[in-house]
């Protein structure tokens, strides 16, 4: 079903709020229980939902995730064909938007047989089920569909995460 989909994990993210998180390392980066990082969780949902081709844009900073990322073995993304790619642009530009980052890598696009691209952050923690998602945008006839999850923490909840 998602033969004509890929994936995109765009880390053109505003990590200022965790900056000593992320001073040495990309937000997507960050270790989660020793063992996995964050990217670890989108990576999963795309590939548990049938995804073989995923491509990972980032900017600067990206050493360590390159390290964790490998060939993309842990997710079976190491194939001759589709798999993991990971552009790496060694700037910190935050200025670019999720548009010109696509734009500046439309030869990727271009080459891929896919004609249809799931386009997410790494920070994307939770069980996403892109498949059903196809099917929904599917059913619709839509151009485009926006996953998204409404979070009611209310005023005192928020004061208190604040302080």
């Amino acid at each position: 079903m998602l033969n004509n989909y890929m994936g995109i994990l765009n880390l053109n993210e505003n990590e200022t709020n965790i900056i000593s998180l992320t001073k040495d390392r990309p937000l997507a980066s960050i270790p989660i229980a020793a063992r996995y990082r964050i990217i670890d969780f989108a990576l999963s949902n795309m590939v548990n939902s049938g995804l073989k081709n995923i491509g990972v844009f980032t900017q600067s900073k990206a050493r360590s995730l390159v390290d964790h990322l490998g060939s993309g073995k842990p997710w079976d993304l190491d194939r001759r064909l589709n798999g993991l790619f990971v552009f790496n642009f060694g700037i910190a530009n935050t200025s670019l938007n999720d548009a010109e980052m696509l734009r500046n890598n439309m030869e990727y696009l271009y080459r891929s047989k896919e004609e249809n691209v799931i386009l997410s952050s790494s920070y994307m923690l939770g069980n996403i089920d892109y498949a059903a998602a196809v099917t929904y945008h599917e059913e619709k006839h839509q151009d485009i569909t926006i996953i998204y999850k409404n979070i009611n923490i209310g005023i005192k909840n928020f004061i208190n995460m604040m302080y």
